[in-house]
């Protein structure tokens, strides 16, 4: 790879992105520069939880569709969506759209309501939810050439989004019985998360193509509502991280996040992944040359996330549209305490 994309190449590559990114090299600092483009065509996935728990949160995202849409319309992008559960059993689910009509377009007649019909999958799903498994099933052969086809579409950007009350405990079959534990106690035995991301990109022609954001349980240091009852998505959570997407409370006020969800697919991403390993002491954001802080209460500002690499935006410092943001720093081991 050479040390610089000329900025025309950049702009080209980002035709269709949510936001690409050209990287320089000054001295020994490190440029990202990233550019905040609505997309143009955006192929939605919901995976919700259909377990004997999710009634009212099926309820809450049917009755907050008009702010998630209302986002994605504003830039005129060619949307589509479907919806699948989190039942890798029952034989008709397992990454298979679910409703009528199972893509739901601009065209549909009545498409909130088919939404809001669609989206309220039931609670008798199988109860050990497998909600990346059945992600990856609906956005890839077979599915994507038989009973998914049409979903897919080449040019369009791919953005899921989870809803779901428990983690992740997608294991392949290793996993023996129906004990729910077993995915807690004995979490090494499922897939390995990076193994899901590196899967889903490959659904693409280019990596940036696919974002993952999750509706789910968050850790309690998070700044957001905790639900008490539910057990962290950790997984889903981590899977986001990595894919450029956005987590929000599965417990929160779901006019908020929905319309947080709307503008996330609608191409205003939130985080932005460095292309190295930064002295995190050292990094200076700007967006648009303005300077933005960085802000571990994560209220207006950034933050750094050592595990996923990624640069996290919050409140009013969260890129707008048409923006270019510019991340400068020193190559470090990505240690957030900046004293000494």
């Amino acid at each position: 790879m050479s040390s610089r994309i000329p900025l025309v190449a950049a702009m080209a590559l980002c035709v269709g992105l949510l936001a690409c990114n050209e990287y320089n090299f000054q001295g020994s600092l490190i440029e990202d520069i990233f550019f905040q483009e609505p997309a143009s065509q955006v192929d939605i996935l919901f995976v919700m939880d259909n377990s004997v728990s999710m009634e009212q949160e099926q309820n809450d995202v049917a009755e907050n569709f008009e702010k998630f849409i209302a986002n994605i319309e504003e830039t005129n992008a060619d949307w589509q969506i479907g919806i699948i559960t989190t039942d890798m059993v029952d034989v008709t689910q397992r990454g298979r759209l679910q409703g009528e009509p199972t893509i739901i377009t601009p065209d549909t007649p009545d498409y909130q309501d088919a939404f809001a019909t669609n989206i309220r999958v039931g609670t008798d799903g199988y109860p050990i939810e497998r909600g990346l498994s059945a992600a990856l099933a609906a956005v890839t052969p077979p599915l994507t050439t038989h009973e998914n086809e049409g979903f897919i579409r080449q040019d369009a950007m791919l953005a899921i989004i989870v809803v779901s009350d428990e983690n992740d405990c997608s294991d392949n079959g290793v996993l023996i019985g129906d004990d729910q534990a077993a995915c807690y106690q004995e979490a090494d035995k499922l897939v390995p998360v990076p193994q899901f991301v590196t899967s889903l990109r490959e659904a693409k022609v280019e990596p940036n193509m696919v974002t993952v954001s999750a509706i789910v349980e968050l850790e309690s240091d998070s700044g957001y509502a905790s639900c008490g009852e539910a057990s962290t998505g950790h997984r889903y959570i981590k899977v986001a991280n990595m894919l450029g997407g956005i987590t929000r409370s599965i417990c929160g006020e779901y006019d908020d996040v929905m319309d947080e969800m709307g503008l996330s697919v609608a191409g205003i991403r939130s985080s932005f992944q460095l292309t190295r390993t930064p002295d995190v002491c050292s990094i200076t954001a700007t967006i648009d040359n303005v300077e933005v802080p960085r802000d571990d209460t994560k209220v207006n500002g950034w933050t750094y996330d050592k595990e996923s690499n990624y640069i996290q935006f919050y409140g009013n410092a969260v890129p707008p549209r048409g923006s270019t943001i510019t991340v400068t720093y020193s190559s470090g081991n990505g240690e957030l305490d900046c004293e000494g």
